[in-house]
């Protein structure tokens, strides 16, 4: 893809605050600027939907530093929840991503759940029980709408 010398200003209506915060972060890290690394996201986006499934592959393959080969994903669900046994019958860590809302049993304690589940992603709203301490599964999370302790 070309680039052109001449760039206009371009408004994206309706980029939520978390992923704002999340681009200015990264922005900063990374010492580029925040148009920069959206343009990067979008010719990522982009290449991946012309060149298909091998491409995307490629694209994402730094992902495998983050999150290890082996773990199940869980993804696309409305309404779920976990209870002790349902953690326990996973052999590998769990990703739990784009989930509108996650509710985890009260059976299950702390120790299972920094076990069992690998990372929670983009979910609407969370739902603990009280003996898990919020602080205890906040680094495992990214992108929750709002985090629910229930009595």
């Amino acid at each position: 893809m070309e680039e052109s010398k001449e760039k206009k200003t371009i408004i994206i209506k309706g980029l939520d605050e978390q992923l704002r915060t999340a681009v200015r972060e990264l922005a900063n890290v990374t010492g580029k600027t925040m148009s920069e690394i959206i343009r990067e996201a979008i010719r990522l986006y982009v290449s991946a939907r012309e060149v298909g499934a091998t491409a995307a592959k490629e694209v994402l393959s730094p992902l495998k530093e983050i999150i290890p080969a082996n773990y199940v994903t869980i993804k696309g669900i409305g309404e779920l929840q976990l209870t002790k046994e349902d953690l326990v019958s996973f052999k590998e860590k769990v990703v739990l991503m784009n989930i509108d809302k996650l509710e985890f049993a009260n059976d299950i304690d702390t120790n299972l759940l920094l076990e069992k589940v690998e990372k929670i992603i983009n979910v609407k709203e969370l739902i603990l029980p009280k003996s898990i301490p919020k602080a205890s599964i906040l680094p495992k999370c990214t992108y929750i709408g709002k985090i629910i302790i229930k009595e």
